[in-house]
């Protein structure tokens, strides 16, 4: 299949556009619903009596929708010719230039505006038209069933099964069964895990982890609880870390949170909840040291948890806040936290060594400076053995420090000055 590179920019364009604007409203919006429902049911109002649901659609007046379905198949007349001037590119091997990125923009913009029933006219407009040839006609759908999975899936998981032949192949049927199922798994899971039963034999290269994954993360989002108790069927294993993944992604609000601690605790699975813990605050700590250690403390996190939340704050890498974080994991894990300090120190050593030194010469003489001193001089070691070794000078006699003292031996290479160090330790038999 030779698709027009046109065509392959414009389906990028429609998953980066769709996405970012789902990525701004998707997890407020539903907090927001949750809220809302729960605020109908208390009035005893039926979400079904609420104005925009598909009761209140259906009654629209029949010039109402007669105008929308024009304004619909007037458009797919547009995108026909608009996809043919793309069909003319097909010769080309470069980007679209600035102005013809314009047009796709505002072309994108404008399939956005219309709603499910309007996508569904232009999707049959486009698979009957005689003016495309069979490829650019693919793209098209491809892409224009990808916007209408963004709100309403299950009408484009059906539309994928009628014509699924005429949708471009590979990266776009996984993407379409993607979005379509992660958004229909967040208002209506059952339906998200019929379609996956009926289709999993049929389609395996569709249903794969990544669908799983976003049906799992639709899931999390609808309720952490009933996601997690879907596990095994989804089989996600936590190897993969695509259900910590999809709970930490669902647990953005502080209720959210404590929602899949909750489940986590009932559930019981140390694996997973580790995994999670540190995916949850790994994303809290890009928001600050306060809002992650803030949470923390609210939490109620067991020793346990603590040590596997702090895990997340080394793989978030932060900067700015190592030096808080170091001294946080020190007061509040002991002994338990050296792991995460010492890979903490190594993290800003390698991005920022003269950053670390100084607030290691300022830090608090204690356990927690012991090990981030060895860890500091263990990273510069094979860089700047004579610096590593005066750090090294600085902990007490012992153990450690021989130990310490043997790696920076190994990395010296002024074998005078390794001599005096190895004497000055009493190495000199080892």
């Amino acid at each position: 299949m030779k698709t027009p590179i046109a065509i392959s920019v414009l389906i990028l364009v429609a998953g980066g556009l769709v996405g970012w604007r789902q990525s701004v409203a998707y997890e407020k919006a539903v907090v927001v619903h949750r809220e809302v429902v729960a605020e109908a049911a208390r009035l005893g109002v039926e979400p079904g009596d609420v104005e925009g649901s598909e009761e209140a659609a259906a009654k629209l007046s029949l010039r109402d929708r007669e105008d929308q379905e024009a304004a619909a198949r007037a458009f797919a007349r547009d995108m026909v010719a608009f996809a043919k001037e793309m069909e003319e590119m097909r010769g080309s091997s470069g980007q679209p230039d600035e102005k013809q990125q314009e047009r796709i923009f505002a072309f994108m913009n404008r399939l956005m505006e219309l709603d499910g029933v309007q996508l569904k006219l232009v999707i049959d407009e486009v698979r009957k038209t005689p003016e495309l040839d069979d490829d650019t006609r693919r793209g098209m759908l491809g892409f224009t069933i990808m916007m209408l999975a963004q709100e309403h899936p299950e009408m484009a998981l059906a539309m994928f099964t009628e014509s699924s032949d005429m949708i471009a192949e590979g990266q776009i049927h996984r993407h379409v069964v993607s979005v379509s199922l992660s958004r229909l798994a967040t208002d209506n899971p059952g339906a998200a895990m019929k379609w996956i039963k009926e289709n999993a034999e049929e389609h395996p290269e569709l249903v794969d982890e990544r669908t799983r994954s976003g049906v799992f993360r639709g899931l999390a989002m609808h309720d952490p609880a009933l996601a997690i108790d879907y596990l095994d069927e989804l089989e996600l294993g936590d190897g993969s870390g695509s259900a910590a993944f999809g709970l930490a992604q669902a647990a953005r609000s502080e209720e959210q949170r404590g929602e899949v601690l909750a489940a986590l605790r009932r559930k019981g699975d140390d694996d997973l909840t580790r995994s999670t813990l540190s995916q949850m605050t790994s994303n809290l700590a890009g928001e600050g040291f306060e809002a992650a250690t803030g949470w923390i403390d609210e939490a109620g996190l067991s020793t346990e948890e603590r040590r596997w939340a702090a895990d997340g704050v080394v793989a978030a890498q932060i900067s700015g806040d190592t030096a808080r974080w170091i001294e946080w994991t020190g007061k509040e894990l002991g002994g338990d936290g050296d792991d995460s300090i010492r890979q903490m120190v190594r993290r800003w050593t390698e991005s920022d060594y003269q950053a670390a030194g100084e607030w290691l010469a300022g830090a608090e003489a204690g356990p927690t400076k012991q090990v981030a001193v060895r860890s500091y001089a263990e990273t510069v070691a094979p860089y700047d053995p004579g610096a590593a070794a005066q750090w090294a000078r600085t902990l007490p006699k012992g153990e450690e420090r021989r130990r310490l003292s043997r790696t920076i031996l190994q990395h010296w290479q002024d074998e005078e000055a390794a001599a005096r160090f190895a004497a000055e330790e009493g190495l000199e038999q080892d």
